[in-house]
């Protein structure tokens, strides 16, 4: 049977094609439920889909009439994460491009292994294509990593430290997040640049936020290679590097606030530096700064 459908790439005939998007299986049933297109050749998880989207119809409709069988309960609370759009779906969804298993991303996320099964066979179906860098740029990440992340790129953040870095990495970006962060306000790139946040962090996160322009590739290369001088370690050259380190962080959130960058003012000291900028001094607790820096995004 030919399909007749208005979006072949998300119908169960085009279960293997490349263009299909991670979320192919929820469209192809609002297409089924809709009368768009077959159901012929359906999977399991298309006839979950199925289910959960009539009775999502049914209850926003709130018309009488046959009721519709509710799905089970863990297939319902993926869907409530899938339709929140929040800070929980983007941490499963990174450590699922991280490669880890429904059962080591409910350890690191709290949610049930069975509602992270349910929303990645439903929601997020990524797993057969985790090596296809082109797929994933295409899909998930967008323009975002080589124009630069803005302030509402949490989530392809996310999403590319996972692909480059691994789980371990971006366990540390996400903790380090939702230590930051305060409950009720926007989930925004900028809660990275607060104090509480080590500078180390904050220069991973800097990196990200200009891009991957020629000039912009330079000057982190640049920086990078002098932070891993051993004459740098020390003394004034250490005081040096320190000093450029915060000024490319304050260049970066000066991005993040849709500013251009420009010359930073000079300061004479640490201290002043850091009373001008709100920003802890480099010696001081757990923003203490080690050279080199580890964990800064290729």
């Amino acid at each position: 049977m030919q399909c007749t459908c208005t979006t072949c790439r998300d119908c169960p005939a085009a279960s293997r094609d490349d263009s299909r998007s991670p979320t192919w299986r929820w469209k192809a049933a609002c297409n089924i439920v809709a009368g768009e297109m077959p159901s012929e050749g359906s999977d399991q998880h298309i006839d979950r889909a199925v289910a959960l989207r009539r009775y999502v119809a049914q209850q926003q409709s709130g018309e009488p009439g046959t009721a519709a069988e509710p799905p089970g309960e863990a297939l319902r609370a993926a869907y409530r994460i899938y339709e929140e759009n929040g800070l929980i779906r983007w941490q499963i969804e990174a450590y699922v491009l991280a490669g880890l298993s429904n059962r080591e991303t409910a350890v690191r996320t709290g949610i049930a292994a069975e509602v992270i099964a349910d929303y990645v066979s439903i929601f997020f179906d990524v797993r057969s294509r985790l090596t296809a860098g082109g797929w994933i740029s295409r899909h998930i990440l967008g323009p975002t990593p080589y124009r630069g992340f803005r302030e509402h790129d949490v989530r392809p953040f996310w999403a590319l430290m996972a692909g480059s870095n691994g789980p371990d990495f971006l366990e540390v970006l996400i903790e380090e997040y939702l230590a930051a962060y305060r409950p009720g306000e926007r989930a925004v790139m900028s809660v990275y640049f607060r104090p509480s946040v080590p500078i180390s962090v904050q220069f991973s996160v800097a990196v990200s936020v200009r891009g991957m322009s020629a000039d912009a590739i330079a000057t982190v290369d640049e920086l990078r290679a002098d932070m891993c001088r051993p004459e740098n370690h020390q003394g004034r050259r250490q005081t040096e590097i320190q000093r450029r380190v915060l000024e490319y962080i304050q260049g970066s959130k000066r991005m993040l606030a849709g500013k251009q960058l420009g010359r930073p003012k000079e300061v004479k000291s640490r201290r002043e530096r850091a009373r001008a900028r709100n920003t802890p001094t480099m010696s001081a607790g757990r923003n203490a700064i080690e050279l080199p820096i580890l964990f800064v995004p290729d």
